[in-house]
């Protein structure tokens, strides 16, 4: 049964991460601006994140542990760049597939119709 919850699961996860970049893209395309689309990608996130963390006894008992973990050299410090990597993957998603889906258009003038739906 653990197994096929976790497979499941795994492939939930996967689609997600595939839709993540598709509709990252599109909002870039929306509003023309990656930039902007990759501010609401975090913000939600952040704010679905804070939400758990603060709630759920374990969120708060694993958030109250990271100073004194980094600290000590428990973990380092180079672990708390994850966000950073995770910014930059949210904002080329939101460049790339528009310039994907219409590649000799500027932000601007790239229209609904000739995006790859």
């Amino acid at each position: 049964m653990a197994l096929t919850v976790g497979l499941v699961v795994s492939l939930l996860a996967g689609t997600a991460q595939a839709l993540q970049s598709r509709v990252n893209g599109e909002l870039g395309h929306a509003v023309s601006d990656p930039y902007g689309a990759a501010l609401v990608s975090f913000s939600s996130a952040f704010l679905i994140i804070l939400v758990v963390t603060i709630v759920t006894p374990a969120g708060r008992r694993g958030a109250s542990r990271i100073p004194a973990a980094v600290k000590s050299g428990e973990v380092p410090w180079w672990y708390l760049t994850a966000g950073v990597l995770g910014g930059f993957m949210i904002v080329t998603q939101a460049m790339t597939t528009v310039s994907w889906a219409c590649p000799s258009t500027s932000w601007g003038s790239c229209s609904a119709s000739r995006s790859v739906r």
